[in-house]
């Protein structure tokens, strides 16, 4: 049965051509984490885009408060169209 063994050949030949493409992804990925960890530690975390800028880092009280109330507003005005189409539907 030389068939059978040509089978077995093949999906050796299938199974390392495949160990070698996964070790190659492997090695490029490898490669790739050690290019950004180059990059963070060379990178400079002393600029002012780190910086506390006293109001809590990110987080903006007055730009929230604008927010909220621009919100308010619209629930408001959403409650009085439907509350005005109910009276007129009635």
């Amino acid at each position: 049965m030389p068939w059978l063994h040509q089978m077995f050949e093949a999906f050796e030949d299938y199974r390392r051509q495949r160990q070698q493409e996964e070790a190659t992804e492997r090695d490029a990925l490898a490669a790739q984490q050690l290019e950004a960890m180059k990059i963070f530690e060379n990178a400079d975390l002393s600029g002012s885009d780190f910086e506390d800028d006293n109001n809590g880092g990110f987080y903006d009280h007055e730009h929230r408060k604008k927010k909220d109330k621009r919100k308010d507003e619209k629930k408001i005005k959403h409650k009085r169209k439907h509350k005005t189409q109910n009276l007129n539907e009635a």
